[in-house]
């Protein structure tokens, strides 16, 4: 509608199915929009709601972006200029069976929906309500597979860019099997800017055994001394770093665990250790002495959850049979 040549005020609507509005090598989006608009040269009103059938996101793992804090305060900045232009905004956004996240080893497909909002004047930051869930998903780094058991992503009014989290992530089935009713894992809480990671188990277990049982699929051993080998990858996994060069020895061969471990807590003993589950039952693992020579092979077979039967072939060849009790 215009008034003396100028627009006084306008409305119309969007309709649109499975329309193709992004295609780049690391974004696509596909939306079916259902929207209502109306408003002038000060004011736009929007109502409706977006179906996004078909996501793919997809990027490579790359170190941690650098955020400004929140106290910095930039100088001789220039004051906003005066706003005279306000929106209303309220939009459902609802994701489709084909939303899919790849990106730093996550591997995610995502269900739910969040009510968008932007109000007034000063409507820059969109808030939203709602929740995203993750259908079903997997993240591998750091020589494992974590399956995510559960995943939520929580909007309550707040911006949309920090949701509250609520994700568990557990061992992979294949693991699982092997480590019989013991489930590990990593939960996270907090929001997205400042998520909480704590190691998860059950039956409960102190830290060192849940990351042995997350890192090497075994309980910690407290006769080697490979602690110091737990906690840095422990620090790597809870801190998110790019992976390091046994992670990606341990993805390339195919092995399960990388480990260096001493008699007693003697250096002059040590040994690194390269194993392989070859059934869930089954591991076989080769040893190296970094100072003497010496070459360990052993066989190792679970015959029940607490007896294991294991025979050695080096400088001595044994065959020793094991009873294991867990104490958490």
């Amino acid at each position: 509608w215009l008034k003396n040549w100028e627009i006084e005020r306008y409305e119309g609507k969007i309709w649109g199915d499975k329309f193709l509005i992004l295609y780049l090598p690391d974004l696509r989006i596909q939306s079916s929009p259902k929207l209502e608009f109306k408003g002038n040269l000060k004011h736009l009103s929007v109502r409706g709601e977006i179906l996004l059938p078909e996501v793919l996101v997809q990027a490579p793992a790359s170190p941690s972006m650098i955020r400004t804090s929140s106290d910095v305060v930039i100088i001789d900045q220039p004051p906003p200029g005066p706003a005279s232009y306000s929106m209303d905004i309220q939009v459902r956004i609802i994701l489709g069976d084909k939303v899919v996240v790849k990106a730093g080893g996550l591997e995610a497909r995502l269900e739910g929906n969040m009510d968008l909002q932007a109000a007034g004047i000063q409507s820059e930051q969109m808030t939203g309500r709602g929740e995203i869930r993750v259908k079903e998903g997997s993240y591998t780094g750091y020589g494992l597979r974590l399956r995510i058991d559960r995943g939520r992503f929580l909007f309550a009014g707040g911006p949309i860019d920090n949701p509250a989290l609520d994700i568990l992530a557990l061992r992979r089935d294949d693991d699982l099997e092997r480590l019989s009713d013991i489930k590990v894992g990593v939960l996270i809480l907090g929001n997205l800017k400042r998520p909480t990671v704590k190691l998860y188990s059950i039956p409960a277990m102190k830290d060192e055994d849940i990351l042995s049982y997350l890192l090497e699929g075994r309980p910690y051993d407290r006769q080697s001394a490979n602690l110091g080998l737990l906690r840095a990858g422990a620090e790597a996994l809870l801190a998110g770093d790019s992976p390091g060069p046994v992670d990606k020895l341990k993805s390339k061969i195919g092995i399960d665990r990388v480990d260096i471990e001493s008699q007693s807590g003697d250096l002059s003993r040590s040994m690194v250790t390269i194993g392989k589950y070859l059934t869930p039952k089954l591991y076989l693992s080769y040893g190296y002495s970094l100072f003497d020579s010496e070459q360990v092979l052993k066989v190792r077979y679970r015959i029940s959850k607490s007896w294991e039967v294991e025979a050695q072939r080096g400088t001595a060849a044994a065959v020793d049979l094991y009873y294991r009790i867990d104490f958490f």
